[in-house]
């Protein structure tokens, strides 16, 4: 093995999730001088082994790259699981374990301290990777253990100091973004971008128009619609157009019957079976449906970057895809949750 250090990023959840943990994995790749490499294969967005990230994405070139096959064999790997197969899923391995749904001042302070002294459970106070060989469903227990576990593995984000081992395996789930990584850092690529521009004035979202997502599978809004209908209803009034990106086609169909010609589209796959699970995980890992999930992922990329282009937009606070492209916008951006029905 080189002397050269390398961060592997693995695809973990849906885009918006992805698109989060990226940044922070960059930020931490180059605060450590270690080369990365972004790994989606697990599944969800194609064939599982097959990589479509680097089709529809670049990374600056500040940031120095690497591809898996480069690394020699023999050097230390963290997590050790990984030692033996580093193109495997993150699933492949582990589970996720989400240990505070709400953190106290209290718990940031031990956090700090316990890293800040580097003792190796700091890391994983607010959730870990625990191995999935030890079964999927634990305890209260079970999940305070954990963090003591030598086998259970880091959040991304929570690891605040730089590991020994020459490969580090990078995964986290719903991290804080890095705003100005995932603005300056991280690209469509040149033909996808030209597509998006060519669809964004097609549909006349440049100017007047306000951009709207409702994501209505696995992650539903916590208000009902009515406020963000009455709100589109103003903004119409006043001469504008919206364009909706969403999950569901009866929410796609009550825009129409309410916006009429006013509605603009991108019009994507959308099957039935989706519509528990999401437009992704409903055939995560079937491989029969590689083709299917190739394009819809492609959709979903386009609908989260023609959001952004919107000259507004309404975006849903409880929906990473949604606050993404709330982020690379440059326009006026509201969360659309926050509305009051009058």
């Amino acid at each position: 093995m080189s002397k050269e250090r390398y961060l592997i990023v693995k695809g973990c959840a849906g885009l918006g999730n992805r698109m989060y943990t990226l940044s922070r994995a960059i930020q931490y790749a180059d605060l450590n001088n270690r080369k990365i490499y972004i790994d989606w294969s697990d599944g969800q967005f194609d064939k599982k082994g097959v990589n479509p990230f680097y089709d529809y994405f670049e990374i600056d070139s500040s940031i120095t790259q690497f591809k898996i096959h480069d690394i020699e064999e023999g050097g230390s790997v963290y997590p050790k699981l990984y030692g033996s197969n580093l193109k495997a899923s993150i699933y492949d391995f582990y589970i996720h374990v989400n240990r505070m749904i709400q953190v106290t001042l209290m718990d940031k302070m031990l956090h700090k301290a316990a890293t800040l002294t580097n003792l190796n459970y700091g890391e994983k106070l607010f959730g870990y990777w625990y191995p999935s060989l030890k079964g999927k469903s634990l305890s209260e227990k079970q999940k305070l253990k954990g963090v003591f576990d030598s086998e259970s593995f880091s959040l991304g984000s929570n690891m605040k100091k730089d590991k020994e081992e020459d490969v580090v395996i990078f995964a986290d789930f719903s991290p804080e973004p890095n705003r100005d990584i995932l603005l300056n850092k991280i690209r469509l690529k040149s033909a996808l971008q030209k597509k998006v521009s060519i669809k964004a004035k097609h549909l006349g979202l440049i100017e007047n128009c306000v951009g709207v997502h409702v994501r209505y599978t696995d992650k539903k809004p916590t208000k009902t619609l009515e406020a963000l209908l009455k709100r589109c209803e103003v903004e119409v009034g006043n001469g504008k157009q919206i364009f909706l990106a969403t999950d569901n086609k009866e929410i796609e169909k009550q825009f129409k019957d309410q916006f009429g010609e006013k509605l603009a589209l991108n019009l994507k796959l959308m099957p039935k079976e989706a519509e528990e699970k999401g437009l992704h995980r409903w055939a995560y890992n079937d491989n029969s449906k590689a083709d299917v999930l190739r394009k819809m992922f492609e959709e979903s990329i386009e609908d989260m970057w023609l959001l952004a282009e919107c000259s507004e937009l309404f975006y849903q606070g409880n929906s990473s895809f949604s606050v993404f492209s709330s982020i690379i916008s440059k326009k006026s951006s509201e969360d659309w949750m926050k509305f009051i029905a009058e």
